[in-house]
């Protein structure tokens, strides 16, 4: 995992098992780096596989190069998973799948990208667990009030605020409507804003008592149950360099039917 300006990570119980590796500025975003230890880190683990998840936002091409050349001087497998690819990064992953690290991407999108420039990776689609039950509709309920949720880290082109004007609206034809925010706050600036915001909206739509925004990280079963207690979920998102969203990947997993806005993600 990863320190940021902001924040330090919990890793109590975590002992022998997660370490800090790098360091990502979430203030300026000009000094994203490899920890000063991450060679003594990369040996103490003793792997002989590595997986990296890589969107260029949280480490940079050169630092990228460097932990997968330390990866393979250790006699490591390495495997890259791209998210958020452009033409920018191509010559990088072709240079490394020489290396002989595995390519691999989610999108379809991102394989034909990589396809035209002659780079062949393999396509492994995100997979979403599933609560036990049957899929809901987005009918209202006899039982209790109709119920949305939107979830996520709270960022501000996530647009949770533009949610809460939704509900005011919808309100208007089914005033027992109600919105569940789950949402932790994000170690960086734009998080405040969005904090606010979506208090601005609440307060400004009287919402007080229909909208529920909890700001607390949750393991995924305690958030998927909570998930499910809603009818629908929504993502108002705008566009954003993210390569995919797992929010609305939980939402499916939870068994809610899902209303997305036309962003790219």
């Amino acid at each position: 995992t990863c320190e940021t300006p902001l924040a330090q990570p919990d890793l109590r119980g975590l002992e022998g098992k997660a370490s800090i590796g790098w360091f990502h500025d979430t203030v300026g975003y000009v000094d994203t780096r490899l920890a000063d230890d991450i060679e003594a880190l990369v040996d103490a683990s003793g792997a002989e596989l590595a997986i990296v998840q890589h969107h260029p936002g949280f480490l940079g091409g050169q630092e990228l190069r460097r932990l997968t050349r330390l990866l393979l001087d250790r006699g490591m497998r390495v495997a890259i998973i791209v998210h958020s690819l452009d033409g920018s990064q191509i010559p990088l992953m072709k240079e490394l799948a020489e290396s002989g690290v595995a390519i691999i991407a989610h999108k379809r999108e991102d394989l034909r990208l990589m396809h035209r420039y002659g780079l062949e990776a393999l396509h492994l689609p995100l997979a979403i667990p599933t609560l036990p039950g049957e899929p809901k509709s987005a009918a209202a309920s006899e039982e209790k009030p109709f119920t949305i949720a939107s979830n996520g880290f709270l960022r501000a082109h996530k647009r949770f605020d533009i949610i809460v004007d939704a509900l005011a609206l919808l309100r208007d034809a089914v005033p027992e409507a109600r919105l569940r925010l789950l949402c932790p706050l994000y170690p960086s600036a734009d998080s405040d804003r969005a904090h606010a915001q979506v208090l601005d909206a609440i307060a400004r739509n009287n919402l007080e008592d229909a909208v529920t925004l909890d700001t607390t990280y949750q393991d995924k079963q305690d958030l998927l149950v909570a998930l499910s207690d809603a009818d629908i979920a929504v993502f108002a998102y705008d566009e954003s360099s993210e390569g995919g969203s797992a929010a609305a990947a939980d939402a499916i997993a939870a068994g809610l039917p899902v209303i997305v806005s036309p962003s790219r993600i």
